[in-house]
């Protein structure tokens, strides 16, 4: 049986791997981590800065404009899993837990305390000052309607299968015992996610799951205005929130597909901050080049794989999919896309998530590659198409890749899309080559691996293999530590083993903004704080 889960989780993130605020939740202000002078990893607290000092005075003092790199699909987090959805959504809503960016430890949020009555019982405790932005109270029913949802959402149905909305009691407005139809290790980790933002039963109910992905209704310090399809997305501070509100008014979220132009948005300010930087610009600021701009910079738990849809005849052969991991010298890939943004993966799992363990990947042997494809049939290699999002940095890494298997004979074409489209792309397996990419918001292994069980949503992700179904499914129910770490060490040599993933890069969080801004940080989700942004000046 469990216990209460007040203490810091040994099965999460330490503290050298977060350096930013926890985000989220009202909480005491926390001061300003600064800019970071090495990368990566390693930070040196900025002084703080003098009104006199700032180049670009911030003409409206009520309004934070940050550039982000793509445009959601939605804002429905059981549908939507691009760091561009997270990011939109976060403002809006929050869930039960959070999780200290710092110590990893798990905090009360709309949650008060919680309790593990079984392994099968989780008995939870809620605020009961919170109000939705339609003004209705929050209730353990809205608690139960959200859990009831990740069993049927897009990109949550797999990941939360454990979790037994129906089933869970409403014992009163305040008190609710989310059930589990089997146990469910990282539960609390899950609760803390996005994924598991609560959501108001009535306005959902009201408006249909279509429209709520772009209407939506939350809890959070921010309630949604308008959006202005490839413009912008508007917020507004929501007065009745029962924390410690935002200083400013007006929150808007700007697409900049354009990586370039999304840099000069903010050296020229005519926007506050932006997300995702190219490394050029990462490595000026680094060196003092971009007067009155802050560099923020995180270690992420963003990871990019080679997704290969099991329909496509080529990929049922394990040679075929290890030629492939032969073909491609992934550190010319991260050169080439985000440079010093990124690490190249040593390990099925990012470094800054629980289970991660480093190991021997395939080599860069193109030789090898042809002999492996002239084994399975395929001496002359064959044509595949290649699905990617229009975004600078995906695409860059894709034409390394094209070239690279061109060598050994396979001829890649690459079709770019929306980010919204590719994902509705990979969900519904109409491409059967991608890229997969996912923030394992949860920080635990167990999400990295979700997206291969032959149930998962994602069906150019996932494989059919019941030997690996049985490995994700005991992953997720085993309690004891120890023991869990095992079997995701042998879940990640089976998918080896197989190819059924092919890891290419862990992406870091990379924040700029100017100098007049202040308290906006990030951790290893991107989950940015918007409620403590602060201008100078």
């Amino acid at each position: 049986m469990r216990k209460n889960c007040w203490k810091p989780i040994a099965l999460l993130l330490c503290a050298a791997m977060l350096l930013s605020s926890l985000g989220g939740c009202a909480k005491e202000k926390q001061p300003d981590s600064g800019t970071l002078s090495s990368l990566p990893g390693t930070s040196t607290p900025q002084g703080p800065v003098d009104a006199g000092s700032i180049t670009i005075k911030k003409a409206d003092m009520n309004t934070f404009t940050l550039g982000t790199e793509n445009e959601p699909g939605g804002l429905d987090m059981t549908t939507q899993s691009t760091m561009g959805a997270m990011v939109a959504a976060k403002p809006i809503y929050e869930t039960l837990i959070i999780m200290d960016g710092k110590t990893g430890e798990f905090l009360p949020c709309l949650a008060t305390q919680w309790e593990w009555e079984d392994d099968l019982t989780l008995a939870v405790t809620l605020r009961d000052d919170v109000v939705f932005h339609n003004g209705e109270k929050m209730t353990a029913e809205d608690v139960k309607y959200t859990i009831s949802r990740l069993n049927s959402g897009a990109v949550t149905a797999s990941l939360y299968g454990s979790f037994d909305g129906p089933n869970s009691i409403v014992v009163d407005e305040t008190h609710i015992k989310i059930k589990f139809s089997s146990a469910c290790a990282p539960a609390i980790s899950l609760l803390s996610s996005p994924g598991a933002n609560i959501v108001c039963k009535s306005w959902v109910e009201q408006v249909g799951d279509n429209d709520f992905n772009r209407n939506p209704c939350g809890t959070g310090p921010f309630q949604f205005v308008e959006w202005v399809a490839g413009d912008h997305i508007k917020y507004q501070r929501f007065d009745s929130y029962w924390g410690d509100k935002p200083v400013y008014q007006n929150l808007v979220l700007k697409p900049i597909t354009d990586m370039t132009a999304r840099m000069i948005a903010v050296e020229s300010a005519s926007v506050d901050a932006v997300i995702t930087l190219t490394p050029s610009f990462t490595q000026k600021l680094l060196n003092n080049q971009v007067e009155g701009v802050q560099l923020k910079y995180v270690p992420g738990t963003y990871i990019f794989w080679l997704a290969m849809g099991e329909k496509f005849e080529p990929f049922q052969d394990v040679r075929v999919r290890e030629a492939i991991a032969h073909a491609i010298d992934m550190n010319q890939v991260a050169a080439a896309s985000w440079g010093a943004n990124c690490v190249v993966m040593d390990s099925l799992y990012p470094k800054p998530a629980w289970g991660y363990a480093p190991t021997d990947m395939w080599s860069y042997d193109p030789a090898l590659a042809k002999d492996l494809l002239a084994q399975a049939g395929y001496p002359n290699g064959f044509d595949v198409t290649f699905a990617v999002s229009e975004a600078t940095n995906p695409s860059n890494a894709a034409e390394v890749i094209q070239a690279m298997l061109k060598e050994v004979g396979i001829n890649m074409s690459i079709e770019k899309y929306t980010a919204a489209t590719w994902q509705t792309m990979t969900l519904g397996g109409t491409t059967d080559f991608s890229f997969g990419g996912l923030t394992i918001s949860t920080a635990d292994a167990s999400q990295v691996v979700s997206h291969l069980n032959s149930g998962a949503s994602q069906v150019t992700y996932r494989w059919n293999d019941p030997a690996l179904d049985a490995m994700i499914a005991s992953g997720m129910s085993e309690l004891d530590e120890d023991k869990r770490a095992e079997v995701y060490q042998e879940i990640q040599s089976y998918v080896f083993e197989h190819v059924y993933d092919i890891p290419v890069l862990n992406t870091y969080c990379t924040l700029a903004c100017r100098d007049y801004v202040q308290g906006l940080e990030s951790d290893s989700r991107m989950l940015l704080d918007f409620a403590s942004v602060s201008f100078i000046g």
